[in-house]
């Protein structure tokens, strides 16, 4: 049974490494090894997840099995009183297409209660995370391009209508 709920301090470590192992393998195919070394160092680093666990407008969600094991990672940033960001989403590749995703994403529209869209910014490459979103009910809205660590990464905008259940 998987157990969806906030990720707390002690769990840091844990999450840290999670994220770094999913990273590589989601982006390993398209980016270089330096490229991804630069990027988990800056980005998950446990200080910078500590200031995200504790910043009251991100919401961080880990979902553990019944060892309490860490299988999936999921970061919402609250842009404004009506629109959220999927900021990051990671399963474990082994962990993948079992329901796990749509229980994180699911938790976290449950908690944004009152919130009108949820937006989500996916690298094109990255076609699990796309097929992902679109499956959840994301339509594309834009694309861009970033230089991120002297790779040019081409990210499609999505977003999602939420509910408008009161807050």
């Amino acid at each position: 049974m998987i157990n969806v709920d906030e990720l707390r301090l002690n769990e840091l470590e844990e999450a840290a490494e999670f994220l770094k192992f999913t990273w590589v393998d989601t982006y390993s195919h398209f980016l270089s090894q330096a490229t991804i070394q630069k990027m988990t160092d800056f980005w998950l680093n446990t200080e910078l997840l500590k200031k995200q666990v504790l910043d009251p407008d991100i919401l961080f969600l880990s979902a553990k099995d019944d060892s309490h094991k860490i299988v999936g990672m999921l970061t919402v940033i609250k842009l404004d009183k009506e629109t959220a960001l999927l900021a990051r989403m990671f399963v474990h590749p082994e962990k993948q297409r079992r329901g796990i995703g749509m229980r994180l994403l699911n938790e976290a529209i449950e908690r944004l209660r009152g919130y009108k869209k949820m937006r989500a910014e996916v690298e094109e490459k990255n076609t699990r995370g796309m097929n992902f979103c679109l499956k959840q009910g994301f339509k594309e809205i834009e694309t861009k391009r970033e230089l991120v660590e002297q790779a040019l990464m081409y990210i499609t905008v999505l977003e999602k209508t939420l509910g408008s259940q009161p807050r």
